[in-house]
């Protein structure tokens, strides 16, 4: 089941890439200091949602990452989360 996303503005980038564009756009934006106090404050705000954003896409990606451990018999991937813990294989030799 693929990620349940939140509902979008009109405004709200539709990838990824296009709200981390805007949050570099609204940083560079606020380190000029040009803006107006309430400029720079709505600025800010849309930039803190489009951070969570970007977060909340960088964890749905992390979770559905897995490694490939070897293959079935019938030739399917074996796969597990990619931060679950590995166990030593046989061939190699413990660092102790």
């Amino acid at each position: 089941m693929p990620p349940t996303e939140p509902p979008s503005t009109p405004d709200d980038p539709r990838t990824f890439e296009a709200a981390l564009g805007q949050l570099e756009t609204i940083v560079a934006e606020l380190e000029r200091g040009s803006l107006d106090l309430d400029a720079s404050l709505s600025r800010y705000e849309r930039g803190v949602r489009l951070l969570s954003r970007c977060r909340s896409t960088l964890r749905d990606a992390e979770r559905r990452v897995a490694l490939l451990t070897g293959s079935s018999p019938d030739g399917s991937p074996i796969t597990t989360p990619f931060d679950a813990p590995t166990a030593a294989s046989p061939d190699e030799p413990d660092d102790d």
